[in-house]
């Protein structure tokens, strides 16, 4: 009779048996039927992986440093806490918290905003898609908080996608992009979405320094597609470890074991996209500074969307939560940003490492309510009603032309009570304040029902063609893919201004500077930064059409006084400025059909926008 391997045999050869033990007999026998020696078999046996499973019941206290001031916050936190106590049966966390800003993020089992888990693998599902969602703050005394919400409004980018004029991060970042391997493949987007702050509850905030009066500016965002790039890159890479280590774990708390190579890579990844985020504020600070002629006396930054390792070895993520330990990173100060909502002051904090913190503190306000839920609270009241109440007496900005309801301060858990319970918890300590003057978010796109909603009188629209709309909804579709953004964004804008005149006569606007990268180059030292085709009153490139004060004014921001404009109306005045000739008929007429692309998608009707 063949011999068969059974897990007695295991057993009996010392292995401990458990839900693995079927695989493992699986795997000895597969050793025996090749001709395999017994001894070889359980070997085999003995290289199969025990699964864990889900603990039954939690191991240790969640600690929750929140009080309920109402049945709606008292809901709000049970729902909270039935959603971490179903993480933490996970069975390599060890140790798990909330914040008083606690509120959740997905379905049950998923980590809340406002929580901290502790485990000894590190989680993508626990730092989700907005890696390093951080603060950052510059100080900059003597200048106008006006001019300085001015100036930060021309120069940022918010909304999905990348911005309309490529302003890349530094060569040392993006060598680091290309040498990892779960950023590899992410190069571009590290590129297009530098200098953007996304959409949803990210901001730009100016105030003054409660004690000295100093003008500041407050970013808020995380990594944008680069960081969305490494989290589903990482998810993918943790499911698999889970498959085979604890199938029973839920997928959105698989986690990637810290001593493999993939972990390994995974970690570093995180740092590189650390510092891409880091960048990406403070070159937002500085070309505001440099568009009122500021200087920045004082600046730091935290995130409150990562994952750090502290001297225990174990992997603390915070999920919306402030990290309130000395040396969470090799460039932190003792002081962290806490944003309550944009009629209330920022808070400047110096963490007390509480051991019912787990070393955290809140990232800000939170919500008890989801977003519909917070339009339904609104009942009959009208929009513009609701935004003037709520923002009286603030310079409250929204970038794509109309207010977001669900970021008014209404949306956000009582500023008052969130402050007195850092103090009540002793999570942090309130050491200055940031006063408000106003703020610019992302808003909603323009519909014309939405301007009516909100009695705003309708302009001639900005329309970005890289988006489609259906019934005046913006879909978020693209016309023009990531690649060609890129290249007709910035190395190869020229090809797409000389294709857009042969389909349409319009001239071309060429922008020369001193110092962007060469494109070419005039005698005078200025090379090309830039080209657009001009129809009238508006500029087209690769990334929409705009207004031409629009664009003027955003020029002034990147280059101050160091950029010409040359106006070129056919291919010859801008071949003498640029030269062409390495320009073929192919690369053209590759460009030549992106034009057509947008061209047809802009022209298509678009609801109340008269085009």
């Amino acid at each position: 009779m063949e011999r068969r391997i059974t897990g007695r045999d295991l057993y009996q050869a010392g292995l401990t048996p458990g839900e693995w033990f079927g695989r493992a007999v699986d795997a000895a026998n597969l050793v025996l039927d090749s001709g395999g020696t017994f001894e070889a078999a359980v070997d085999a046996a003995r290289g199969v992986t025990p699964t864990l499973p889900l603990r039954r019941k939690p191991e240790f206290e969640i600690h929750a440093n929140i009080r309920a001031e109402n049945d709606i916050e008292q809901a709000n936190i049970d729902r909270v806490m039935d959603s971490m106590h179903k993480l933490v049966r996970t069975p390599v966390v060890k140790a798990a918290a909330i914040m008083p800003d606690a509120c959740l993020a997905g379905h049950p089992g998923t980590i809340p905003v406002g929580g901290v888990v502790v485990s000894e693998g590190i989680h993508p599902g626990m730092h989700s898609a907005d890696v390093c969602c951080s603060m950052a703050i510059s100080v900059m005394p003597g200048v106008s908080p006006k001019e300085l919400l001015d100036a930060v409004q021309s120069v940022t980018h918010f909304g999905r996608g990348g911005r309309p004029n490529v302003i890349p991060p530094s060569a040392a970042v993006l060598e680091s992009f290309r040498n990892n391997s779960f950023l590899s493949g992410a190069v571009e987007l590290a590129v297009t979405h530098h200098a953007t702050q996304g959409d949803g509850n990210h901001f730009a905030y100016v105030g003054t320094i409660k004690s000295t009066g100093e003008t500041a500016l407050v970013t808020h965002h995380g990594s944008r597609a680069p960081g969305a790039f490494l989290y589903h890159a990482g998810m993918e890479v943790a499911d698999r470890f889970r498959d085979k280590l604890s199938p029973q774990t839920m997928k959105c708390n698989g986690w990637i074991p810290a001593d493999t190579a993939e972990g390994e890579a995974y970690w570093d990844a995180l740092q590189i996209v650390r510092v891409w985020t880091k960048e990406n504020h403070f070159k937002i600070h500085d070309l505001a500074a440099r568009r009122v002629g500021g200087r920045v006396a004082d600046r730091f930054w935290n995130e409150h969307n990562f994952v750090f390792r502290r001297s225990d070895g174990l992997f603390y993520h915070g999920k919306g939560a402030t990290p309130a330990f000395e040396g969470w990173a090799s460039d932190a100060t003792d002081l962290t940003l806490v944003p309550l909502n944009m009629a209330q002051p920022i808070l400047i904090t110096r963490g007390t490492n509480a051991a019912n913190g787990l070393g955290f503190s809140p990232h800000g306000a939170g919500r008890n309510l989801s977003r519909m839920r917070i339009m339904e609270m609104h009942g009959d009241r009208s929009f513009k009603e609701i935004y003037e109440e709520e923002t009286a007496g603030l310079d409250a900005r929204f970038y794509s032309g109309a207010p977001d309801i669900s970021e008014l301060p209404s949306a956000y858990k009582n500023a008052a009570a969130v402050k007195a319970q850092i103090a009540e918890f002793g999570l942090a300590e309130v050491v200055e304040e940031i006063m408000p003057y106003g703020s610019l978010m992302a808003g909603e796109v323009p519909t014309p029902e939405l301007l009516d909603k909100f009695g705003i009188e309708r302009e001639v629209p900005v329309l970005h063609y890289g988006h489609s709309f259906e019934e005046g909804v913006d879909t978020g579709s693209s016309v023009v893919t990531d690649r060609e953004r890129l290249a007709y964004g910035s190395g190869e804008c020229h090809l797409f201004s000389v294709a857009m005149h042969r389909q349409t006569g319009w001239e071309m606007l060429a922008v020369l500077a001193g110092t962007s990268p060469s494109e070419g180059g005039d005698e005078d030292g200025m090379s090309l930064a830039h080209c657009y085709a001009v129809e009238g009153d508006l500029l087209w490139d690769v990334n929409g059409v705009r207004r031409w004060d629009d664009v003027m004014s955003e020029l002034d921001g990147l280059f101050g006084d160091d950029f010409e404009l040359v106006q070129c109306p056919d291919e010859v005045a801008l071949d003498e400025l640029v030269g062409l000739e390495g320009a073929d008929a192919a690369a053209i007429n590759a460009a030549g059909s992106v034009v057509e692309r947008v061209l047809e998608a802009y022209h298509s009707p678009v609801p109340g926008t008269g085009r």
